[in-house]
């Protein structure tokens, strides 16, 4: 009796790790859930995708953006001796980190190395409703984010040049000092989100919102 017993138990905790399998992720969906509150920034951002498997042609995502809600009002004016052009989206290369290219002054804030800009808003039409992101708080550093906007980029395949295997979606906002150059986030903190990707093989590439091996799409 001890022995079938034993063998039941035995049986049951084998179960048991074989149902604890990682599962195999099916489509993009970040940003959404999951964040500790700590990093939570100014801006917000997410990305959905019911495809995994791209044409490296034509790599369309649907990313959700927008300002945080409970950031105080304050925080969006303009500082003195500053001007805001504007709110920006940008791709770049996790290759930036290397030299820190991304932050920092610029003469031109549409041609960044290793950055890819998408599209620019102006302060008045991002700061209104439309745009509007509300983080909630579930306690225990987690919660869950919602978003009001969302909007289609084509990924462009010049980012997958560096073999990095991640790239990231940031929204930012772009000040221009009294000497004529441009600050990437001067009073605002973004939050940045990842995507990697594997090798292109076939002229096909797999993207990803974790951290696991795609070397092949």
């Amino acid at each position: 009796m001890k022995k079938i017993l034993a063998f039941g138990i035995a049986l049951a905790i084998l179960f048991s790790l074989v149902g604890c399998k990682t599962p195999k992720p099916d489509k993009i969906d970040i940003g959404f859930g999951g964040r500790d509150t700590r990093r939570i920034g100014d801006f917000l951002c997410g990305a959905k995708s019911d495809i995994l498997i791209f044409d490296v042609d034509n790599i369309e995502i649907d990313f959700y953006f927008g300002f945080n809600t409970d950031r105080p009002i304050e925080l969006r004016s303009v500082s003195e001796g500053y001007e805001r052009v504007g709110i920006v989206a940008y791709f770049y290369n996790n290759n930036w980190r290397a030299g820190g290219a991304f932050f920092g002054e610029h003469l031109d804030y549409r041609n960044i190395e290793d950055t890819y800009f998408i599209k620019e808003y102006s302060e008045e039409e991002f700061f209104t409703e439309k745009y509007a992101a509300k983080y909630i708080s579930k306690g225990l550093g987690r919660g869950s984010t919602t978003f009001n906007y969302h909007e289609t980029f084509k990924v462009p395949k010049e980012i997958f040049d560096i073999k990095s295997y991640s790239f990231y979606f940031y929204v930012v906002d772009i000040w221009r000092t009294e000497e004529g150059k441009y600050i990437i986030g001067h009073r605002l903190s973004p939050n940045p989100i990842q995507l990697h990707y594997g090798d292109i093989v076939d002229g096909q590439i797999k993207i990803l919102d974790k951290q696991v091996i795609v070397s092949k799409p």
